[in-house]
Order: structure tokens, then sequence, then C-alpha cells
């Protein structure tokens, strides 16, 4: 079967506004408003205390980054 836009004989062409299924592509925001829309407390609650081990975790390499800098260790 021919792709559109097909010609006919009289000239009439047809399928010419034709687009392929194009997949949806989603971001990280899509993702993170998917995932409060579907996910269920407990999944939420474990998100946020990772995110906040990260986040401490990165503060305390920073602190012992400076204290080594500054010779005080």
């Amino acid at each position: 079967m021919p792709m559109p836009p097909y010609t006919t004989k009289a000239g009439i062409r047809i399928g010419i506004a034709y687009q392929r299924y194009q997949r949806p592509a989603m971001d990280g925001d899509a993702y993170r408003l998917q995932r409060a829309l579907l996910a269920d407390d407990k999944e939420l609650r474990e998100a946020r205390a990772e995110r906040r081990l990260t986040a401490a975790m990165a503060v305390m390499l920073a602190a012992v980054v400076t204290a080594l800098a500054a010779g005080w260790i």
C-alpha cells in the first residue's frame, strides 16, 4: 500500500495532510506529575526521604572539603 499522499489518476491527492503518529515525549516535569498522580503516599515519602538524604550528604561533603581546605582537620 503506498504511503500518503496518494495521487489518483484524476490528479486528486489523497492524504496530503497525513502525519505519522508520533509518540509523545515526556520530560522530567511530566514524569514527576504522572508519578504524583499515580503513586501512593508510601512511594512519595520514600522518594522525599531519598532526596533529603542526598541533599544532606552533599552538605556534609561540602563541609568536610571546606574544613580540609581551611586546615581545620
